[in-house]
């Protein structure tokens, strides 16, 4: 059996280093964009609208992060949030956020708590009700 040769043994190593330096540059670019999404999520402020100024009918919103985006239809009906829907949700692990509708619909306001856990969801989705009531871009009309 033939040993390998020091140039197959020199490759090897050289292949090796190389695997390792950009293993460790896929790290450190990730880590630099959960940062900057997690600056994102924590400096972005969602304003509570006047829903007594908003007049009866049904608006879509929406709000993007990177990673988390959603869009919602948002019914108002006599000055009160009578419905939220989740048209869609991108998200990791966050749909646990979505349950911030219901502190929205309860308390008939913005001013909630995010979704311990679910953060950057919680967030996007309330800004996405947030762009609809203040935008009042009138729902599609169901075909």
């Amino acid at each position: 059996m033939k040993k390998p040769s020091q140039d197959w043994l020199k490759i090897l190593i050289a292949v090796g280093i190389v695997s390792v330096i950009m293993t460790g540059a896929v790290i450190r670019s990730v880590k630099n964009f959960v940062r900057e999404i997690d600056a994102t999520v924590a400096s972005l402020v969602i304003n509570d609208v006047d829903i007594s100024q908003i007049p009866d009918g049904t608006y879509t919103g929406s709000h993007d992060f990177k990673i988390v985006a959603a869009e919602v239809n948002v019914e108002v009906k006599g000055g009160r949030i009578v419905a939220v829907d989740i048209l869609t949700h991108t998200t990791g692990r966050g749909r646990l956020g979505e349950t911030v509708v219901d502190e929205v619909l309860e308390k008939q306001s913005l001013s909630v708590d995010a979704v311990t856990g679910a953060t950057a969801s919680s967030k996007a989705i309330l800004k996405a009700i947030e762009n609809a009531l203040t935008a009042q871009t009138p729902a599609a009309e169901a075909e």
